[in-house]
């Protein structure tokens, strides 16, 4: 899939969007473009992720998200957190004690 290109006319030369890391103008004159580092997808699934690790319920996290289940949220984004059981057990042990 292309990555979507903008040009400076669109935009102005005055906004500088190179400065905020977010990407590139390449090119000169009217074939200048401006080349993203990141496409929306990969903005969505960090949210989505950085949601579920510092805590929000599933639920909200889903419903933010627009999936219809709950288990299809956690299918893809449970996966990018693997300290999610290691934090869980220290809960339980802060709870309980150890044995």
């Amino acid at each position: 899939m292309p990555v979507p290109t903008c040009t400076p006319e669109t935009f102005g030369e005055s906004w500088r969007r190179r400065e905020s890391g977010i990407g590139e103008w390449e090119g000169e004159g009217r074939r200048k473009v401006f080349r993203p580092k990141y496409r929306l997808y990969e903005l969505r699934h960090t949210g989505a992720t950085n949601l579920l690790k510092v805590g929000v319920h599933p639920r909200v996290a889903s419903e933010w998200l627009g999936h219809s289940r709950v288990a299809f949220t956690m299918d893809v984004y449970s996966a990018s957190l693997p300290d999610m059981q290691e934090e869980a057990a220290e809960k339980m042990e802060a709870m309980y004690g150890s044995a």
